[in-house]
């Protein structure tokens, strides 16, 4: 765990610089439509991700399913939380330049975690190599 605010996943000797957040469909949902203060703090957790080199959330569902599966909640109808969704994951993509990657299954964003983080490992150990610290 890399404590509230920093995301759910990095690699060890690179915290604070690739951290990857990864939500459920239920999570994605709450979290966009504010549910608690959920809303509050994870606009945090994005300006944080907004300062590293490389950061990514990462959707266990498709955009489409997102948005196909916007429940009901309080007042506002599935039509209203599907724009909301909708116009604010794009907003927030904009504002923090922080990637949204939606992925079509669980195991397929596990798969997208791993090789993001691979790819942050290689690249920096390449440019080491390149500069003679390895």
């Amino acid at each position: 765990a890399l404590g509230v605010g920093c995301g759910d996943y990095s690699l060890e000797g690179f915290t604070g610089r690739c951290h990857l957040e990864r939500k459920s469909m239920d999570d994605c949902h709450g979290t966009v439509l504010g549910w608690g203060d959920r809303r509050e703090r994870f606009k945090r957790e994005l300006e944080n991700l907004s300062q590293m080199e490389s950061a990514a959330v990462v959707v266990e569902c498709s955009f489409g399913d997102l948005l196909a599966h916007a429940p009901e909640h309080g007042v506002k109808t599935a039509a209203e939380n599907r724009k909301i969704l909708f116009r604010q994951i794009l907003a927030w993509q904009q504002r923090y330049r922080v990637p949204w990657i939606f992925c079509d299954s669980r195991s397929m964003a596990e798969i997208v975690a791993y090789r993001w983080l691979e790819k942050f490992f290689r690249t920096q150990t390449q440019l080491k190599k390149e500069l003679g610290c390895l």
